[in-house]
């Protein structure tokens, strides 16, 4: 027995490493996965004809991926460290000591294979902030010390600040501070035609009783 485990575990080893075994593929849309599931469901209990109406919804599942759009941009809840994505599609990751753990879960559901510090080259960082190019050419600003803001509101269009703003900062289109992202914890910006749209935990999660705000 335990030599034809061996040799399972050996041929699963060499079909890992053929080239194209594993592939990353970006998070799909709950409604997308749902309706690939209940199609799929459909198709393999059904024993008759109609079974083959279950390729419906799998096929509205893919339609619903390919036009569905990632977010721009991610926030970590304690606004510390944020991920951008830039005019290739690719997120760049800011933050002087953003949390490997959590980086790594942005990359991974973006389907990125690169490391964290791969996706930190295009970021510029110093120690009282970050600042990259968005998509559009946006300029992104992440302001970690109050020294940062007055620079960050004249050039940037968008500002997630781990500290609080106390001053007027009126060049942005959006201004993130410290105590939105605690209300609302770990947040999601996606641009669209008429604005930014924000999905943040608190949204996804309702306001129970047992919540504890601006933890995700």
């Amino acid at each position: 027995m335990g030599w034809g485990v061996h040799q399972m575990s050996t041929i699963a080893h060499w079909v890992a490493d053929l080239p194209g075994a594993a592939n990353m593929v970006r998070a799909w849309p709950p409604a997308a996965l749902i309706a690939i599931v209940f199609g799929g469901l459909w198709f393999a209990l059904w024993r008759l004809s109609w079974r083959w109406q279950g390729l419906a919804p799998i096929a509205l599942g893919f339609a619903v991926i390919s036009v569905s759009v990632p977010p721009d941009i991610f926030i970590a809840r304690d606004g510390t460290a944020a991920a951008v994505r830039g005019g290739d599609g690719r997120l760049t990751i800011l933050g002087v000591k953003p949390d490997n753990y959590t980086a790594e879960q942005w990359l991974l559901r973006d389907g990125d294979s690169r490391d964290v510090a791969a996706a930190r080259e295009a970021a510029r960082c110093d120690s009282l902030g970050c600042f990259a190019l968005g998509a559009g050419e946006r300029k992104i600003a992440l302001s970690l010390r109050a020294g940062r803001l007055i620079e960050d509101c004249a050039r940037a269009d968008l500002i997630i600040s781990a500290v609080p703003v106390r001053r007027p900062c009126q060049g942005p289109d959006l201004v993130l501070e410290r105590f939105d992202i605690a209300k609302n914890g770990a947040t999601a910006l996606t641009f669209t035609e008429n604005g930014v749209r924000m999905d943040t935990v608190a949204s996804q999660r309702g306001m129970r009783p047992w919540s504890i705000k601006g933890r995700d």
